[in-house]
């Protein structure tokens, strides 16, 4: 009798910011996205969403069905209902987006999420407008849910900076980096976030760059549009785990997202999964390799972050 393989828990997004910063404008971007994944949105009104009607293959009272895959789901009164339902459907998710008030904590959401197991937490994700953001944070009635807002970002989108000029810019960063100085920070116009940046890589992407590749161990830099830099590796002998992760602990403080299918010399039989968003890290042991045994790893920067020779020379360091 075969053992069926454990199911992957979802990876579970918090999308915050204050009222006007751009979320809604993020999430429509990600519903029309070509990304070619199975995204589910879970927000509290589909009324402030502009989906459009040729992208809608079913919709109800709580669920709108996309033609790409993707649901967009009410939150309701009750949000572990609603987790429940998407952790329930046939067709599991590749990532779940929770749209957090422009009032409400996202940490407080996060935790709701966390204690069902069918989801990990992938990051907390801020939207902050350019403009407005630093005198909303001085409010004595709306400062201090800007703050925690803030807090609580493995990542800051800094939105609108089109409003503002570059020595604006830079002193909102700074200010920014005083509030929440383990948060990565990146610049937007119209919420226009890449999806890399927003989701990750994907494992199925990385696992199909890794079967592409034929060398040992071998690294390549990626410049998307002077917005961010990304930078991949590749290697068929494994890291000795203690070597990787001090290279992980060294990596750049700019870097925004991180994800691998790992080699360890300690598990041979399994890939280890690294999912870096922001500050936060995670690298868990996965189900049994689906091909060769063979490491596939993606980082991703903002622009001018990323050292490609420097990180080549650390990863191959750290291998057995």
């Amino acid at each position: 009798m075969n053992t069926p393989l454990p199911v992957a828990p979802i990876a579970l997004t918090i999308l915050s910011g204050f009222l006007g910063a751009g979320k809604t404008t993020l999430l429509n971007r990600i519903l029309r996205a070509p990304h070619g994944l199975r995204i589910a949105v879970l927000i509290n009104d589909f009324g402030d969403i502009n989906i459009d009607a040729a992208l809608v293959a079913r919709r109800d009272e709580e669920v709108i069905d996309l033609a790409n895959g993707c649901i967009c789901c009410s939150i309701g009164s009750e949000l572990m209902a609603a987790l429940l339902k998407i952790a329930e459907r046939p067709a599991r998710p590749d990532y779940l987006i929770i749209e957090a008030s422009g009032v409400s904590d996202p940490w407080k959401i996060a935790q709701i999420g966390l204690a069902d197991p069918a989801f990990r937490l992938d990051g907390v994700i801020v939207l902050a407008d350019a403009e407005a953001v630093r005198s909303l944070a001085s409010d004595r009635y709306v400062g201090d849910i800007v703050r925690r807002q803030l807090t609580a970002a493995d990542i800051v989108v800094l939105n609108k900076t089109d409003l503002i000029s570059v020595s604006q810019r830079a002193e909102v960063s700074a200010w920014l980096r005083t509030l929440a100085p383990d948060a990565r920070q990146f610049a937007a116009v119209q919420a226009d976030v890449p999806m890399a940046v927003l989701l990750g890589a994907g494992t199925e992407p990385i696992a199909r760059a890794a079967r592409q590749e034929g060398a040992a161990g071998h690294g390549h830099a990626h410049h998307h549009d002077r917005q961010f830099d990304s930078w991949s590796f590749t290697a068929d002998r494994p890291f000795c785990r203690a070597a990787l992760e001090r290279v992980l602990d060294g990596l750049p403080t700019d870097l925004l997202r991180g994800k691998g299918l790992l080699l360890l010399q300690d598990d041979l039989e399994h890939p280890a999964l690294l999912q870096i968003v922001g500050r936060r890290r995670t690298l868990m042991r996965s189900p049994a390799w689906r091909d060769s045994p063979r490491t596939a790893l993606v980082l991703i920067g903002v622009s001018g972050s990323l050292d490609p020779a420097a990180l080549d020379a650390a990863f191959t360091a750290a291998l057995a």
